[in-house]
């Protein structure tokens, strides 16, 4: 019986041991980092991510009771956790122990993507989803830059919600040599619908010009035939569209400029954009569309921006083959636009104005983001020049039409620019892109998206909910 009662009592310590070394190994550790926190300085940017850290929210109870705050405090912590640069080194490495070099200097990142079409913030992949592939890097070739031609049919009803995911896209970014590209798939399934909105538009407005201008992706020109023929082709896009929308809406045909301009500084290297030469070139189609004698470079007054590190390296920058495009960073040239001119973003349903801006901001010193130099997105941003035209345009836009607008100031007396995305965080449901058009008497509406955006569900049931 000593004997049983003496058994059990060794089991009894050895299960308080047990229990001792598990509340060690994790209460210590916690109260340690915990402790740190408080002490460790508070770090503003991250110089390897090249983005703005969150930091410590303000408090007020409309944000608590929304959920806001709390989501804003999620986002101090993971930013400033401590050791964060470290622990975010150990995951480079581990990431790297999952990649067969194959010597070509590709590597494919699976579902991984910036998102930028929509209202997603990138997110690093995990270490199990890298692959590589081969080919070698150079503009693509053997493709007509013309989009092909047939009759519309615009009877169809617009039916977002209603329609299903019919296709299967391909979600992944290539990291080839020192560039980051997103791969894209087309989508016959809503390319269409982006095109009967555009139509809606005219059918609506028919006393103003429309046009739709998309913007190819770098992914188009420079990845290798694999990745930009067959149902990645954005030049299918092109055609889809064109097939879809009405006659009396003008397609602008910017594939055709970039294409011609591929062994140009057009499309940044780290991140989703074109760079503001690119979206000249662009601008040059636009002005052979709508009749405008366009302006020459040498025109311009023009700065830099260097060291640009961009949204598609900081979804890829947990992976060591993201380093060359790291240490050869991109740069941002800007052109500013011959007119003067001011923008007012308005900041309520009552149109009152929140802030003054430019259409380009020249003399920062050290942007965390050179690319928020242009206007940014807004929900409505009217600007108004002194090009003498008496012109008015108004324009719904993603990010891409920010590098964009600078072109137009010198051709419209007022640019209105609008982003479907931010809309309902303004005006609700009471912004009305007819009424408004025809209330400020405005000659030209202009739909522009990059590929990504126009064909993504959720933009389009934005730019649909204002038309």
């Amino acid at each position: 019986m000593r004997d049983l009662q003496l058994e059990k009592e060794a089991r009894r310590q050895r299960r308080n041991l047990f229990t001792s070394i598990l509340c060690l190994t994790f209460v210590v550790p916690l109260i340690f980092l915990g402790a740190v926190s408080l002490v460790d300085g508070k770090a503003e940017v991250s110089q390897d991510e090249n983005r703005e850290l969150a930091q410590w929210p303000s408090f007020s109870f409309s944000s608590l009771f929304s959920g806001e705050y709390f989501q804003k405090l999620d986002a101090y912590y993971t930013d400033q956790f401590p050791f964060r640069n470290m622990f975010l080194s150990v995951n480079k490495f581990l990431n790297n122990l999952y990649f067969v070099p194959t010597g070509d200097d590709m590597t494919i990142i699976k579902g991984n993507q910036a998102g930028i079409g929509g209202d997603e913030e990138s997110k690093a992949p995990s270490s199990s989803q890298v692959s590589s592939g081969s080919d070698s890097s150079s503009p693509s070739e053997g493709s007509s830059s013309e989009p092909s031609s047939s009759e519309p049919d615009n009877n169809t009803p617009v039916d977002i919600d209603g329609t299903a995911d019919a296709e299967v896209k391909e979600n992944y970014t290539i990291i080839l040599k020192d560039r980051i590209m997103e791969q894209y798939t087309v989508s016959p399934t809503y390319l269409p619908i982006h095109a009967q909105l555009v139509n809606s538009i005219k059918e609506q407005l028919p006393e103003c010009r429309v046009f739709s201008l998309t913007a190819p992706t770098s992914v188009e020109f420079y990845s290798p035939n694999q990745y930009h023929t067959g149902n990645k082709s954005q030049l299918r896009t092109l055609e889809i569209l064109k097939e879809n929308l009405s006659d009396d809406v003008i397609q602008v045909n910017a594939y055709g400029k970039l294409r011609n301009h591929t062994d140009e500084y057009i499309y940044f290297r780290s991140d989703h954009h074109w760079t503001q030469l690119g979206a000249y070139y662009a601008y040059t189609a636009f002005c052979e569309s709508a009749g405008f004698q366009a302006h020459d470079l040498s025109e311009y007054q023009t700065g830099r921006y260097e060291n640009f590190l961009g949204t598609l390296y900081r979804a890829a920058k947990n992976y060591p083959q993201s380093d060359k495009v790291r240490d050869n960073p991109d740069y941002l040239d800007y052109y500013v636009p011959l007119s003067t001119h001011n923008g007012e973003i308005y900041g309520d349903a009552n149109y009152t104005v929140q802030y003054n801006i430019q259409a380009v901001k020249t003399g920062l010193n050290n942007p965390t983001y050179a690319y928020d130099c242009f206007c940014g997105d807004a929900a409505l941003i009217k600007f108004t020049s002194d090009c003498g035209t008496g012109k008015k345009l108004i324009m719904t836009k993603d990010s891409f039409g920010n590098a964009f607008i600078p072109f137009l100031l010198d051709h419209y007396s007022e640019v209105y620019v609008v982003d479907p995305r931010h809309v309902s965080k303004v005006f609700g449901d009471s912004f009305d892109l007819t009424d408004f058009v025809r209330e400020h008497q405005i000659d030209d509406v202009l739909v522009m998206n990059y590929a990504f955006a126009a064909q993504e569900k959720s933009y389009l049931t934005k730019l649909e909910s204002i038309i």
